[in-house]
């Protein structure tokens, strides 16, 4: 299974999931967690007399396409109406206080070992 970790330096997840400047993309099996790649998410340029709704919305896209094939998003602060959509479109968000990724990593094996005994 994959797993997904917003960060802007691969060393600690993002504050705002909406404004990452990546995702930290792992594969999970019984045996190992691996990291697999860092996969920006684009920066979309628009010109000013853009609505701004629309440049969300394509931001939303990007997210969702850069998260394909993952089951969990792990994420430390999350909007509401983003939150809504991930788990609609099948993810399962996990929130964590911790922002150290490698710390964050341990809870969320820890969590995954106590749900799955």
């Amino acid at each position: 299974m994959k797993i997904a970790i917003a960060s802007d330096d691969q060393a600690f997840t993002s504050y705002r999931f909406e404004r990452a400047k990546g995702m930290m993309i792992y594969e999970m099996t019984e045996e190992e967690l691996k990291f697999q790649s860092y996969v920006p998410v684009e920066e979309i340029e628009y010109p000013q007399e853009k609505p701004e709704h629309i440049a969300a919305l394509s931001k939303t896209s990007t997210i969702l396409s850069t998260l394909k094939g993952c089951k969990y998003v792990i994420v430390h602060c999350i909007e509401k109406d983003m939150l809504k959509l991930l788990t609609e479109t099948g993810f399962t968000v996990i929130q964590y206080q911790e922002s150290v990724i490698e710390k964050v990593l341990h809870l969320f094996i820890k969590d995954m070992r106590i749900k799955t005994i």
